[in-house]
């Protein structure tokens, strides 16, 4: 038998091997029940009563350390906030207050888009992780205030209203 061919069949043999203890792992792992609490670092998707599904928070080891939320904007200058405002939250950095599965976490923050005119931002998000550790439910809200770079004149205020928010994972 040429060398080349037997290295091509000593590769599929390997290969074939593999896979089937992969397949095999795969269905035996499938009459197994998932544990009642999920693993630290599980992320959970979800929608807000804005009818946005951008939303997710982490469950790692029992508290929520990870929060994004997106929201759309009302001004009160008549005009709608030209794309959803979105926000993630992390700990350490974003300081969340818990007590037990309860979380509160909030930001203020400052950005200067085109235009002479900078958006102050207060966002803020409030929750409960559910006891089986896969779901969690909140409100949240925030409110951008424009402030010209060159007068310091207030111009509008853009505001979510509070906004229910759900995950899943």
């Amino acid at each position: 038998m040429h060398p080349r061919r037997l290295v091509l069949l000593v590769r599929l043999a390997v290969y074939g091997t593999v896979l089937l203890l992969a397949l095999g792992v795969y269905f035996l792992s499938l009459g197994h029940d998932a544990p009642a609490v999920a693993s630290p670092g599980r992320q959970m998707t979800g929608n807000t009563s804005q009818g946005l599904t951008r939303v997710w928070a982490v469950n790692n080891g029992g508290h929520i350390d990870g929060v994004h939320i997106v929201w759309k904007l009302r001004c009160t200058n008549g005009a709608t906030w030209p794309a959803p405002l979105g926000v993630a939250f992390h700990d350490p950095a974003d300081r969340f207050r818990r007590d037990g599965r309860t979380f509160s976490v909030s930001s203020e923050f400052a950005y200067a888009p085109k235009g002479g005119w900078i958006a102050y931002a207060i966002v803020r998000a409030d929750g409960m992780l559910h006891a089986d550790g896969r779901s969690a439910h909140g409100q949240s809200a925030s409110v951008v205030k424009w402030i010209s770079a060159t007068t310091g004149r207030t111009g509008a205020t853009c505001s979510s209203g509070p906004v229910s928010w759900k995950t899943r994972g």
